[in-house]
Order: C-alpha cells, then sequence, then structure tokens
C-alpha cells in the first residue's frame, strides 16, 4: 500500500558523517592519496605565536581547491555549500554540529599569503606527481593560455588621465614654461611615433592586465598562464607561470625548463612547442642543455612578400658572407643592437644586373640579409626538425597541451579571471594547476606501477591495415615513404613503460 513520509525533528541522531561518504567518492579518494599537513609547514612564518587561534591553513587550502575542483567561482556560494554539502565537511574535517568557515577567511587568507605560499603548494604537488612515478621527463610541451581578465575595456583609460589637477590651468601653464624653455620642436603629435597601447593606456578596474587582440578574436584585457606539460602518460604540469597578456611567450620557455630543473630535477630530453617558440636565443638553450628542439622554424620565409628566402642563400661560416643563387657575395655590412641581428649587403651594380632581381628584392641598393648572432643554433635545429622523430613531437604538442588547458577552463574555473591584479590571478593560476595534477594523482593512486610494467601490446590492424598500405602507398609517390616508415614505428612500436627520473 501506499506510504506518506512524514517530516519529524528528531532529538537524538545515529549518525557517522564518514559513513554517509561513499568510498569512491572524489573527495575521499584525494584524502586517502594526499597527506596535506605539509601545509602547516609552508604557513608556519605566517602566524604570530601569540593571540586568538585562526583558521587551520589546511582547511583554508581544502576550501580553495574545492572551489576549484567542482568550479564554484563564487566564494559566497562557496561558503554556503559548505554548510550543506556532507562530503565537502568530509573533506574540510568538520562535523555536523560545527560551524563552517566564512567566506571571508579565504580573501583574507589570500592578502596574508601572497602567491608565494600557493608557488610552493603547486611545487610540493609536483613533487608528489614525481614521487608516485607520474613523470617520464622524457618529453617536455609548452604553451600558454589568454585567462580574460576580470574588468572590461569601458574601464581603459588613457595614462594621461591619471594625472589629479592640484593647481589651476594657469599655474600648471607656468610651470611648465619655466621646466620647459622654447624648443625647436614643432612636429605635430599626430606625427611623433606612438607608444604601445599598453604603455600609453590601463584599466582603471584592473591594472595589471594587458590590452590584447588576437586573430577573429575581439580586443579584450587578459593575463597569460604559461605552463609545462610532462609528455608521459599521466600530462602532469611540471611548472607554472601567470604574467599580463602582453608578454610574449617565447620568453618564458627558459624560465619554465629551468624551473622545472632547479625545483623537481627534471629535464626533459625534447621539448615541443608551437612556432612562436622558435626563436634563435631558445634553440641555444635548448641545445647547449642537450635537449632536442621539436619546434617549428619559421625565419628566413619571405612568404608574405613573394620575394627569395633567406634559406635560398648559402651562409660561408669561414669568410662570414652570404652567398646568392646568382653566385654574388653579400658582406658583413653592419650591427642592429637592440634585435643582435648582422647585416649582410651584396653590392648595388650586381643586383642591378641581376636577371633575378625582381624576384630576390624591391630595394634599390640591392638585397640585404640579416643574421642573428644565434643563428648557428638554429640552423642545427633546423637539421633536427627534419626527422620523424620531431615532426612525431610537434604533432604530440596540440593534444598534450590543448588537453590540459581544456580540462582547467572547463572543470576548473579558469575560463575567466576570478579575481583582480597579477598576484591574485597568479594564485588562480597556481591553484587550478595544483587541483589538475590532484585529480591526476587520484586517477593514477591505485595500480598504477603496475600498470607500467605491462607494455601495450602492438595494435592488430584488420581492415585497417589497408589504409595504411594506401597511405603508405600513396606516400611512395611523394617520396616520403622514408618518414611514414619512421613514423609508423614511433607510433606503435616506442616502449610505452615509464622511465624514472634518476
Amino acid at each position: 500500500m501506499m506510504s506518506v513520509k512524514q517530516k519529524e525533528s528528531k532529538l537524538f541522531y545515529n549518525f557517522s558523517l564518514s559513513s554517509r561518504i561513499p568510498k569512491d567518492h572524489f573527495l575521499r579518494k584525494i584524502e586517502e592519496a594526499v597527506d596535506f599537513s605539509f601545509i602547516h609547514d609552508l604557513a608556519r612564518p605566517y602566524y604570530s605565536h601569540t593571540g586568538q587561534p585562526g583558521i587551520d591553513p589546511v582547511v583554508l587550502f581544502k576550501m580553495m581547491l574545492i572551489g576549484y575542483l567542482y568550479d564554484i567561482t563564487s566564494e559566497r556560494k562557496l561558503a554556503q555549500e559548505l554548510k550543506v554539502n556532507l562530503a565537502f565537511m568530509y573533506f574540510l574535517g568538520y562535523d555536523l554540529d560545527e560551524e563552517t568557515p566564512n567566506h571571508s577567511v579565504l580573501s583574507k587568507a589570500r592578502r596574508r599569503f601572497g602567491a608565494d605560499i600557493f608557488e610552493r603548494f603547486f611545487e610540493r604537488i609536483v613533487q608528489e606527481c614525481k614521487t608516485r612515478g607520474l613523470i617520464e621527463a622524457e618529453k617536455s610541451f609548452i604553451d600558454s593560455t589568454l585567462i580574460p581578465a576580470n574588468a572590461n575595456l569601458y574601464s581603459v583609460i588613457d595614462c594621461g588621465q591619471k594625472i589629479e589637477l592640484r593647481r589651476t590651468p594657469k599655474e600648471y601653464l607656468k610651470a611648465f614654461e619655466d621646466a620647459n624653455p622654447a624648443s625647436d620642436d614643432n612636429t605635430p603629435d599626430e606625427d611623433k611615433p606612438q607608444l604601445p597601447k599598453n604603455e600609453r593606456s590601463y584599466s582603471t578596474t584592473d591594472p595589471d592586465a594587458s590590452i590584447i587582440k588576437r586573430k577573429n578574436k575581439p580586443m579584450q584585457l587578459a593575463y597569460k598562464q604559461h605552463i609545462a606539460v610532462d609528455g608521459g602518460k599521466a600530462r602532469i604540469i611540471t611548472a607554472c607561470s601567470t604574467t599580463p597578456a602582453a608578454v610574449a611567450d617565447e620568453h618564458k620557455l627558459v624560465h619554465l625548463i629551468s624551473k622545472s630543473y632547479e625545483k623537481h630535477g627534471i629535464l626533459p630530453k625534447d621539448v615541443g612547442c608551437d612556432t612562436k617558440y622558435g626563436t634563435a636565443d631558445n634553440y641555444r638553450f635548448l641545445i647547449e642543455n642537450n635537449i632536442k628542439p621539436s619546434i617549428t622554424y619559421t625565419g628566413g620565409n619571405n612568404s608574405s612578400t613573394g620575394l627569395m628566402s633567406k634559406d635560398e642563400f648559402i651562409y660561408d661560416k669561414l669568410k662570414d658572407q652570404y652567398i646568392c643563387p646568382e653566385g654574388h657575395e653579400l658582406k658583413y655590412a653592419g650591427f642592429i643592437k637592440k634585435q643582435r641581428h648582422l647585416i649582410y649587403r651584396a653590392q648595388s651594380k650586381h643586383c642591378k644586373a641581376c636577371g633575378s632581381r625582381a624576384q630576390c628584392t624591391n630595394s634599390p641598393q640591392g638585397r640585404s640579409i640579416t643574421r642573428h648572432v644565434n643563428e648557428s643554433y638554429a640552423e642545427k635545429a633546423k637539421e633536427h626538425l627534419k626527422t620523424a622523430e620531431a615532426k612525431l613531437t610537434i604533432d604530440e604538442r596540440s593534444y598534450f597541451v590543448e588537453t590540459v588547458f581544456a580540462s582547467e577552463k572547463k572543470d576548473l574555473g579558469l575560463k575567466r579571471a576570478k579575481f583582480r591584479g597579477l598576484s591574485n590571478v597568479t594564485i588562480q593560476s597556481l591553484v587550478t594547476a595544483a587541483s589538475y595534477n590532484l585529480k591526476k594523482i587520484v586517477k593514477y593512486a591505485r595500480g598504477y606501477g603496475q600498470k607500467l610494467k605491462t607494455a601495450m601490446p602492438p595494435p592488430v590492424f584488420s581492415e585497417g591495415i589497408n589504409n595504411v598500405k594506401r597511405y603508405i602507398e600513396g606516400a611512395v609517390a611523394q617520396n616520403t615513404i622514408l618518414f611514414v616508415k619512421e613514423r609508423l614505428i614511433l607510433l606503435f612500436c616506442r616502449p610505452l613503460a615509464i622511465i624514472p627520473v634518476k
């Protein structure tokens, strides 16, 4: 027969919070996999030995982790969820009759700690991943993603508007004339060189954010998260850095690799990046540290002008000069200090009499070529880029790094900055990266070592083998059969066991 449930309040309850949390609950798995007591040592310098005891710093960090792991962007909403969610209470160590922390403790903690303690927290999680054998240190992939700032373009004003008028206009004019006697500079303002957008304007809401414009995307205020991702099965983030969006990606490669090595002894044998990182300075750093530079090189390409590229000229190292396709010499003609480029120029009489001039240069002075002081390392990198191994690493970069960014933005709240100011956005970026690594620790916590001992058997092709054969036969016509064979060997026959870091 049908029953009707009556709401009744009991005076006493036979209840255990731990028994209500399923054994396979994600937060229970984190609690079992990671000992967060190390946070006490990180936070001890920020507390006095006298006064009223505050909230346990482990509780503060766990509160933040809950917000990121469950994509709760509002700290007020997070505090409300803590009051009603049994799993959240269990993870924090609170019982039903205890008052959970107020949302304000999180903002106070960020102001007290600053970004430094969160940096060390992230590094400790990376070390935990390394200890568990989740980091191969064979390959590393580096990239960046934009984090839209918590501000809009309506808050952007010209830097000149920062001046507060404390005197009348006449007093300012007189003081200006006294400090700046008449000069002969009558150049109109519109004819004078303009400073970059980020140097002549700023956001009153978030001055640290940069104005950036990406292809097929509107202009916006943003930050950047730069990460290095290990090429192992777990895809652990080994280094993380946050900057305003105006900072160029290529400037962070050395920093990320150096940080991984200094903090954790992680030095990859191969690094894969997109074309932005393909600079002569980066190639030099990688080659000098015995790291294979699997980074596409675009230097020397004149595809935008349609003229003959620099790659068609031969560099004579002994004579320090270039030889053009017609056999004429381009000799050293100067040095550009800012870009650190050497200039090589052909004689104008040779260019004027050359039948290939229209395809080579539009300059009346003749063809000139610039060479970076570290160009020799770029030339060594180009030789490596011809190998099947380099091509495979470049292909792997997209799905190794992009899947990490997708997880951070979709599941961990990095799709937009929660806070304002570089320090606060750095904290968000670090906790997001730490949360991502914690999910990987939980995923591979049980039986991972045993899985690594069992190599994946080679795939058995049935109908698919015909497609592979057709692909190879088609490649023969393009003289790429050797590359295809090497590529198939690397894809299907390379060892899959993780090599522990020594």
